[in-house]
Formats: structure tokens, C-alpha cells, sequence
């Protein structure tokens, strides 16, 4: 989460799936990028919501070799908490990585849910080895960090929380030497692998990487070792990710130089594995018209060692990326092509650039952008409030490292990801009551499929706290972690045409594995009251009728089973700007069930960056915005809950409107719907703990 100011310049669309054939920007070498064809063209599945309770910005994601797919993200400083949600279903769903060093999980509801080992709510990281385990970090207070391992795909978690050299840290991103045999590594480290570097921006003068070993994750090298890079004139620190060469096993970083430029720091590692001092810099570019580390530089590595910087400046918010080929030595990257231009129109002023590499020369780029030019915005740019619409924008591009790209541009989001200003100033957007809920980035990951993993904050839903009042340094706008993933277009390891999995067209019913919700929510037994088996929605003149099968048992057996005084069933979706919700509450003790539905509600807390929703809360009457609702309980083999919503109660959707994104949960509680969560409950994690949930459909009324 950058700290620091960014100096701000002065200077209706088609659906998504929309595919653009871009060429190389004005005076990049080369002829014309190859027109764009239908092999080519890229389509998204329907998003998935990572977590229906905890709300955060800045999200990160990775998939592990087994398939799990992590990710993570800031709560807050306010509330000293991160969130880590794991998927073990190719990311149809998440659970909760828990607090959990014995295998055995706390009463859900009793005791908090947190989600990280120790102090902590700044920015998180995570990185995989080749065996699957799995490496977090989370920053607290501009201090320091909680740094955390799993060896057993997030069902335990050993941590530390400890993981700098000195006090004044911010900004903190993971790289790891772990060569495959393929990689002939010529490193001088022969000892226990991966090696861990963390890389992160001092308090006191240019950026510090600190490291660990397999053997030991918890025992980070500090001082006895760690390099310290750009920490002196002409270089300077940028907040863009470092990359470690698996050949070489050389420490790659971006770093500025001069008058907004850009360059390449390079580290050769010692015999103890520690990230040496840099051994010299490689201009990547000289100068540019703004600052490229306007939330903030790009960088990978492709499987032919080939690097890639991707950024966006503040002089005209446009995507840039440039490259470099491994010299013929095979030890060391020479000059660097002049930059490209990836973004074309609709997409006109643009944010928060990352990249991921694949297969020689192919790369994903993502970004946030608005068809707002930045005439249109005015002097304030990005951070005007003029009601634009923002949205996750993706660009796939083969043959990227040559003077003939590739680029083919679509929206990886359904609807538009946000409204109206993306603040610019850091920790000063509480002054300038700027809205900071994204925070300063999100990011891209290719799956083990080829696939494109997007995972991004949707703040659509204008959501601000139980009343509705967003004062001066409250900001709307929940921020529902989502991910969306590639459908068509390029394997980013073969370049072969992907097959197409899923579309977005709507549907009146899904199917969910059986056996998949368990307690502890990662590893634990299996819970048959709350295993949902088929989703149906239909609609009427009256109502939408849900109707949810589960294996087995009642929600008054899920609750038992995770010793919570109440099981819950909720049904989500959204439809235009707006959250809505059906549910079903019972206790423990198996007494009649109570069915309402309504508006999705929200739980502010603050942090560094003003206040904001920081949980998700599905009220049930008298609450504000919630109905009570009819419903229906058959049981026997499976158990299956009806509820009729009134129309009125969720929009007055018509046979023509689209409800995106129905996902379907049971939680553990400690309390139903009926009872507002407060915010001393949100604060301490003590909210409700998804045993179960579904993948995401649309449905459009009949």
C-alpha cells in the first residue's frame, strides 16, 4: 500500500469479450501489429467472488502446482488484519487460511476468524515453491511484517512476526530461486532450496532484499547478507516487483534513475544464497514525460529469459511495456526496446499495470481504465470526481518481445469495476477525501491450464456502512475481491487456442461437487448439513424462487458441526449497482428456520487510508433493506430450502434483467441475520465463517 504522494498531471461500451487488434505505439520499431482474428479474439467466465464476507483492496494471486489458487489482500492497519483465502476447487471457490498451527480450527463465532498469524492489515504477498508450499507476508504499520509458511496447502500455518532488518518497511513483494533441472542453474548457492528473497522499500534509503531457506522459512537474514539497492544517486527505489533469474540465480529488480527514468538493477548471489550487492545497473529507459512509477512498474520474466516492464505514466495515464533478451552469454540482459504502447480506445486513461509472462514472447497485461480522456477529467485526473466508469481491462500479447507484437485487448470484467475517482495520493487521500478503496494495485497470474487469472476489487456496489452516510473521509464502495479467468484466446505456455470452459450466458441452475464443505474450513471433516448439492433460480409474476438441494443433514447440523450457534444459507448476486441477497437462518438447536431477502448491507472500519466497508453483512428483518420472505424446508436424502423473494424486495427485476455473479454459501454464525453486525464484531473478525460455496452463474428471468 504506497505511502507516498504521486504527482498528478495536468493534462457507453461494447460487452465484454470486446477483442481490439492494437498496433506498436507512434515511433516504436517495427512494422504494424498483425490485425486481430477470431482464434485470437478473448472471452471471460463468469467472475468468481473470493470472499462473500471480508472486503479488501490490492489483491494478489497465485496457483500452485497442485492447482490451489491463493489469494490475498489488506484489511487495514485500523483492524492489524489481512485476509488469505485459498481454493481448492480451481478457483470455483475460497475458504479462510486460518490461524491454525494444530489442525484443529476454534469454535467458529466464538473465537475471531482472523485470517493472518500476527500483527499485520498492510500489504500481503504470497509465493509457491515447486512443491507446493506456500510463503505469506503481511506488512504492519509501516514497520515491519508478519511473515507466515504452509507446507500442507493452507490447512496449518507456521509464522513469524518478524520479517525485516530494521523497523520502516512498506511495499514488500516476494521473489524465489527454486530451478527446475531444465533451468542448468549456474548459481554458486548449493544449499537447501528455494531460497526466499524479500524484497521491500527501507524507511531509510532505497530498497532492502532480506532472505530465507527452505529449510528454515522462518529465519529471515537481515544484515548478514541482504543487499540494498537504488539507495544511492542517480537510482532511486520503485515499488515494482522483483524477479530472480533460475539460471543465473541473479536478482532482478526495476529501478528509476534520473528524470523519470527506468533501469535494471542486477544482483548476483553469493555462496550463502544472500542477494548481493548490485553488480550494475542497465538503463531501460532514460527519460519520459511522467513518473512510470504511478502505481507502479510491471516486471517478469518469460520461459526464455526474456524481461518485460509494464507501467503507466502520469503525463498521459497510457500502458506502456518494454523488453530485453538474455545476451548471447546467456548471463546477462542487454538493451532494451523502445517502449510500447499496449492500450487503444475505449480504454483512454488508465491505472495500476501488471504483467505476467508466459512461453517465449507471449505476456498478459491487466489494468484499470476509463473511456474518460484526460481532457474530459481535467487537472486532477485520475483522482477527478466526474462519475467514471473504470474498468479491469486485460491485453494479451504474442510475439512480444520482437518488432512485430501481437496485442489483443478485451474486458475481463462484466460490468464497470468502479465509479468516479481512484485516488492518487497515497495516505494524503484522506485529506483530500479521495477515494482509496482499490488501493494501489491488482494483478494478473497464469494458471496451470495457460490460463489468465485476474484477480481484482469491484467497488460497483456503492456500498457506506449500515446507514448509508458516507462523511468526508468514509468511502463508498465495498471492494468484492473477484476473479476472472481467460476462456479464449492464447495458452500463455504453449500458444496454442484455448478451449473454452465456460461462457457468461445465463442459466437457471448449477450443480456443486458433493463433499467440499468441510470444518475446519481447509482439511477438516466433512459437513453434510451444509453441502450444497444444485442451485435453481426461476422467476415469476411475484417472485424469484431459489431453491438450493443439500446433501444430507440441516443448517441446524452445520452449525453443531462447527460448534456456531446458527447455520446460514445465503444466495448472492448483483444486478446494475446494487448487492442483493436471499437467505435462511436456523439454529443450532434445529428450531423453525427463518427465510428474508433484500439488500446487501456493509460494516465500515479505517485504516491509514480513511474509512471504508470492511465486511459484507446479509440482513434479515427488521433490518434496513431486508423483507421477510416465504420458504419451504423438504427433508430425507437431501434436505432442500425453498425461498420466494418478492420482487420488491431485491430491484423489481424484469424478464430482461441480468443477475450476475448468483453464488450460493452456508455459513457458521454466531448470530442470524436479524442482528446488525457491529463494527467492535467486524474489527475483531468475529463475523461469519463460510463452510461451503458455490461457483458463480448469471440468470436472467424468464
Amino acid at each position: 500500500m504506497k505511502r507516498a504522494a504521486v504527482l498528478l498531471s495536468t493534462s457507453a461500451l461494447a460487452a465484454t469479450g470486446l477483442a481490439i487488434g492494437l498496433t506498436p505505439a507512434s515511433g516504436a520499431p517495427g512494422s504494424q501489429a498483425r490485425s486481430v482474428d477470431n482464434v485470437h479474439a478473448i472471452k471471460f467466465g463468469v467472475p468468481r467472488i473470493v470472499d462473500p464476507v471480508h472486503t479488501y483492496g490490492e489483491p494478489d494471486i497465485r496457483v500452485a502446482p497442485n492447482g490451489t489458487v491463493y489469494v490475498s489482500g489488506p484489511q487495514g492497519t485500523g483492524v492489524q488484519r489481512s485476509i488469505w483465502n485459498a481454493s481448492y476447487d480451481n478457483g470455483n471457490s475460497y475458504r479462510l487460511v486460518q490461524d491454525n498451527k494444530t489442525g484443529s480450527a476454534p469454535p467458529s463465532a466464538v473465537t475471531p476468524t482472523k485470517s493472518t498469524m500476527g500483527p499485520g492489515g498492510g500489504d500481503t504477498e504470497i509465493a509457491i515453491d515447486r512443491h507446493n508450499n506456500v510463503y505469506y507476508a503481511d506488512l504492519y504499520a509501516l514497520a515491519c511484517f508478519t511473515t507466515a509458511y504452509s507446507h500442507d496447502n493452507g490447512k496449518t500455518v507456521q509464522s513469524t512476526p518478524l520479517g525485516c532488518s530494521s523497523a520502516g518497511a512498506d511495499r514488500q513483494w516476494f521473489a524465489m530461486f527454486d530451478p527446475a533441472k531444465s533451468d542448468h542453474t549456474i548459481s554458486p548457492y548449493k544449499g537447501p532450496k528455494p531460497i526466499v528473497y524479500l524484497k521491500y522499500t527501507s524507511g531509510t534509503t532505497g530498497s532492502k532484499i532480506d532472505y530465507t531457506t527452505g529449510d528454515d522459512p522462518t529465519n529471515w537474514h537481515q544484515g548478514d547478507g541482504a543487499a540494498v539497492i537504488a539507495d544511492q544517486s542517480p537510482y532511486s527505489p520503485t515499488d515494482a516487483p522483483m524477479v530472480v533469474d533460475q539460471h543465473t540465480g541473479d536478482g532482478l529488480n526495476v529501478v528509476g534513475v534520473g528524470n523519470n527514468g527506468l533501469a535494471l538493477a542486477v544482483s548476483k548471489p553469493a555462496k550463502d544464497g544472500s542477494a548481493h550487492l548490485v553488480t550494475h545497473y542497465e538503463p531501460i529507459v532514460n527519460t519520459l514525460p511522467g513518473n512510470p512509477n504511478t502505481l507502479f512498474p510491471g516486471f517478469a520474466e518469460d520461459k526464455a529469459r526474456n524481461l518485460y516492464v509494464v507501467w503507466v505514466d502520469d503525463s498521459d495515464y497510457q500502458v506502456y511495456y518494454s523488453y530485453a533478451h538474455v545476451k548471447s552469454s546467456g548471463t546477462d540482459w542487454g538493451k532494451w526496446s523502445k517502449p510500447r504502447k499496449i492500450n487503444r480506445p475505449p480504454s483512454a486513461t488508465n491505472l495500476m499495470p501488471w504483467v505476467a509472462a508466459g512461453k517465449n514472447g507471449i505476456i498478459d497485461v491487466v489494468w484499470y481504465g476509463t473511456d474518460m480522456t484526460l481532457k474530459e477529467l481535467g487537472p486532477d485526473g485520475p483522482s477527478a470526481q466526474k462519475n467514471q466508469k473504470w474498468w479491469t481491462w486485460f491485453a494479451q500479447i504474442d510475439h512480444a518481445a520482437t518488432r512485430t507484437p501481437h496485442i489483443v485487448q478485451a474486458r475481463a470484467s462484466q460490468h464497470p469495476t468502479h465509479y468516479n475517482d481512484i485516488c492518487m495520493l497515497g495516505t494524503a487521500c484522506i485529506a483530500a477525501q479521495g477515494n482509496r478503496n482499490l488501493a494501489d494495485f491488482f494483478e494478473v497470474t497464469i494458471d496451470n491450464q495457460g490460463r489468465a487469472r485476474i484477480v481484482y476489487g469491484d467497488t460497483s456496489n456503492n456500498l457506506a456502512g449500515p446507514t448509508g452516510a458516507v462523511p468526508a473521509v468514509d468511502h463508498s464502495g465495498a471492494s468484492v475481491v473477484t476473479v476472472s479467468t481467460q476462456q479464449s484466446g492464447l495458452n500463455a505456455w504453449t500458444g496454442k487456442p484455448l478451449a473454452v470452459k465456460e461462457t457468461q450466458k445465463p442459466r437457471a441452475q448449477i450443480n456443486d461437487p458433493v463433499g467440499d464443505a468441510r470444518y475446519p474450513v481447509l482439511g477438516g471433516a466433512k459437513v453434510d448439513g451444509a453441502d450444497i448439492e444444485k442451485v435453481q433460480m426461476e422467476r415469476d409474476k411475484s417472485n424469484v424462487n431459489i431453491t438450493v438441494t443439500m446433501r444430507h443433514g440441516t443448517l441446524a447440523d452445520a452449525a453443531t458441526a462447527a460448534a456456531a450457534p446458527y447455520g446460514r444459507l445465503v444466495v448472492r448476486w448483483q444486478m446494475g449497482k446494487t448487492l442483493y441477497h436471499a437467505g435462511v437462518d436456523q439454529d443450532a438447536s434445529g428450531g423453525a428456520p427463518t427465510f428474508y431477502a433484500g439488500k446487501t448491507q456493509s460494516t465500515d472500519s479505517c485504516s491509514v487510508s480513511a474509512c471504508d466497508p470492511h465486511t459484507l453483512d446479509y440482513v434479515a428483518p427488521p433490518l434496513q433493506g431486508a423483507v421477510a420472505a416465504k420458504g419451504a424446508v423438504v427433508t430425507g436424502q437431501t434436505t432442500i430450502y425453498t425461498i420466494r423473494v418478492p420482487l420488491s424486495a431485491v430491484g423489481n427485476p424484469t424478464s430482461k434483467s441480468l443477475l450476475q455473479q448468483v453464488e450460493a454459501y452456508v455459513f457458521a454464525s454466531a448470530l442470524p441475520g436479524s442482528v446488525q453486525d457491529s463494527k467492535a464484531q467486524s474489527d475483531a473478525d468475529e463475523v461469519p465463517l463460510e463452510l461451503e460455496g458455490t461457483r458463480s452463474f448469471n440468470y436472467r428471468g424468464n
